[in-house]
């Protein structure tokens, strides 16, 4: 199998200097550490008449071999090494971090002086995927061909060359030794993300990039209430988009779909069950589930008091129109996601079109973990491509954190995958998103780990500076939000048995409380404060103490925030990843373990900036 290994640390060197057509230029270079020197390949997709098209662009040209991918193809040595890229998890409003990971990228420039290349700015490129790929240049013979020569063997004059000969009795050419690209299958993938547009000049043609998570900037419902009666609803719901149901989720306003029938969507398809609906407060009598949907439940007789659910088309059934307002506790959306799962193989290596081994995998169904209502919510929409989903980081994920968890998207709203994405991992400390191969990932920000396999000391490090912490001082309390009421009722919306009750106080409550912290951190540290309430999608209060504990500890007092500038070019490092920095000073001197925030990557100067916390 050939594979591309992310690449880990690769030392400093220089590329040489290439003109437009690809050929290596004279160039002072090293030739003893020539395996060091480096080489970039940008493979991109565009769009013609013809149909999609890829094209390879090196800092070096040079012809790929036979055994190679693709093979005998010329690769022009037109591409510009000025190339550099950030991601980092998020800073949240309250100076922690957590999220979906943004990335920013620079251009992609390719020399273009005599206009060879103009063409590709008239191809679509937008929404195509580019892949840059880095490998090694190493010494190979190359044929140097024979040279005009006389009758006493020397270079005929006014010849331009080196002097050098062939054996003219063999034919044989003598052999120079060159740096050449090692194959590009053997190149490791740096980044992978799409493209924008094309901008030019007189002497460069430039391509934006942007991040594979502009995809999740699209609406997380797109199916709106058509107006037209039964299962579309009323008028009055015409254009409104259909509510989104996930998880346990409490205090839920069902939609009115038909006020003759009484018939109410809970979600827009399937879901597990109704756990309690309340009129005013006052729990109403279950009556059940029925197998269909709407004419089905249309020809049941329900109790008066009670309520009838058609779990698969998220619908219930009440008796009588409600005296107030009506609230259900819901186990949300049953929904499959079918796609083709794509993950490396044990080494860690992918085949040259990034794919490792495949499987179709069906799933989640019904999903109350976080991993599990992030794969729901992405099988919504047609604008990710499912098969770069990490699953294995879901699975993790929801192996560490099982709590359940619960969310909606009540009806008319507009709120897009990403935000929706956004909100969830703020609430859990995670951080989600594609990484620097595309393939959507799902992790939670823990403290630094005990064993870490990446050091950093003098050797390996340019600077190290410590920088102001964005929450300043640690707070001595962690306040968690749990078990949110999607709909409050205050005392005018409550039965009279309900008001001035502890039970009814609570019904008027968003968010359930769980609290860990300690007020003696403020002996130390006086202008530590309180923590804002962090508004998580917890289920379960046990859970909600367990994240606030969490907390309190990650940002203990203590935790500093380092910028580390390596002599490195680093990629194999991720977000979240532990570090080990040692330093012969600032109480660095037996190494302190520390956690990845962010990443940049400079491939003109070769260098890595990584902003580290621990």
């Amino acid at each position: 199998m050939l594979g591309t290994y992310p690449l880990g640390s690769l030392p400093l060197a220089e590329l040489a200097a290439t003109d437009t057509k690809g050929k290596v230029l004279p160039y002072a270079l090293d030739l003893e550490s020539a395996t060091r020197a480096l080489f970039v390949v940008a493979v991109v997709d565009t769009y013609g008449a013809e149909g999609i098209a890829r094209g390879y662009y090196g800092t070096v040209g040079w012809t790929t071999a036979p055994d190679d991918n693709p093979p005998d193809t010329w690769i022009p040595g037109v591409l510009k090494a000025g190339i550099a890229w950030t991601v980092a998890v998020p800073q949240m409003a309250d100076g922690t971090w957590g999220g979906l990971v943004s990335r920013s990228y620079g251009e992609v420039i390719f020399a273009n002086p005599g206009g060879d290349l103009d063409a590709l700015a008239d191809r679509a490129v937008d929404g195509r995927r580019v892949t840059l790929r880095m490998g090694q240049l190493v010494k190979k013979p190359v044929p140097v061909p024979m040279l005009p020569v006389g009758d006493d063997l020397t270079p005929i004059a006014g010849d331009a060359g080196t002097g050098v000969t062939g054996d003219l009795s063999t034919g044989r050419q003598d052999q120079s030794a060159a740096l050449v690209p090692a194959s590009l299958s053997a190149a490791g993938v740096i980044f992978e993300t799409l493209a924008d547009s094309w901008t030019f000049s007189d002497t460069e043609l430039q391509l934006v990039l942007q991040d594979y998570s502009a995809q999740l900037r699209v609406p997380l419902q797109t199916r709106r209430y058509a107006g037209t009666g039964g299962i579309e609803g009323p008028t009055e719901l015409e254009g409104k988009t259909r509510q989104l149901v996930y998880g346990r989720s409490f205090a839920v306003p069902p939609v009115l779909l038909d006020a003759g029938l009484q018939i109410y969507e809970v979600n827009d398809g399937a879901i597990l069950a109704v756990d309690a609906v309340r009129e005013r407060g006052v729990a109403l009598v279950n009556g059940g589930a029925i197998a269909g949907g709407w004419d089905e439940l249309a020809a049941v007789t329900v109790d008066p008091g009670a309520f009838v659910v058609a779990p698969e088309a998220g619908i219930m059934r009440l008796a009588t129109v409600p005296q107030g307002a009506l609230v259900c506790d819901v186990r949300g959306a049953i929904q499959d996601v079918l796609y083709s799962e794509i993950q490396p193989w044990d080494d860690g290596t992918l085949f040259s079109d990034l794919t490792g081994w495949s499987e179709k995998v069906a799933g989640p169904g019904y999903a109350e973990k976080l991993g599990g209502v992030l794969l729901c919510m992405l099988g919504r929409t047609a604008f990710w491509d499912l098969s770069r989903i990490d699953r294995d980081s879901f699975d993790d994920f929801d192996s560490g954190q099982p709590a359940p968890i619960g969310w909606a998207a009540l009806a008319g709203s507009e709120i897009t995958l990403a935000d929706a994405i956004d909100g969830l991992c703020r609430g859990m400390g995670a951080l989600a998103g594609p990484d620097q191969y595309g393939r959507f990932q799902l992790r939670r920000l823990e403290a630094p780990q005990v064993r870490t396999p990446i050091v950093f000391d003098e050797d390996s490090t340019l600077s190290l500076e410590r920088v102001p912490l964005p929450y300043r001082t640690a707070p001595y309390q962690w306040t968690i939000g749990w078990q949110r009421y999607w709909r409050t009722q205050g005392p005018s919306d409550l039965a009279g048995s309900l008001q001035g009750t502890a039970a009814g106080q609570d019904l008027a409550e968003e968010w359930r409380q769980a609290i860990s912290g300690d007020p003696t951190r403020k002996i130390a540290h006086p202008t530590a404060k309180a923590g804002d309430l962090v508004q998580a999608p917890f289920a379960v209060q046990a859970d909600a103490a367990a994240e606030a504990a969490r907390r309190f500890a990650l940002y203990a007092p203590g935790r500093e925030l380092y910028r580390l500038r390596t002599k490195h070019l680093w990629t194999r490092a991720r977000l979240g990843d532990t570090v080990t920095v040692i330093r012969d000073r600032w109480g660095l001197e037996a190494g302190r373990n520390m956690v990845v925030l962010s990443i940049s990557l400079d491939l003109a100067n070769y260098r890595t900036e990584l902003l580290v916390f621990g």
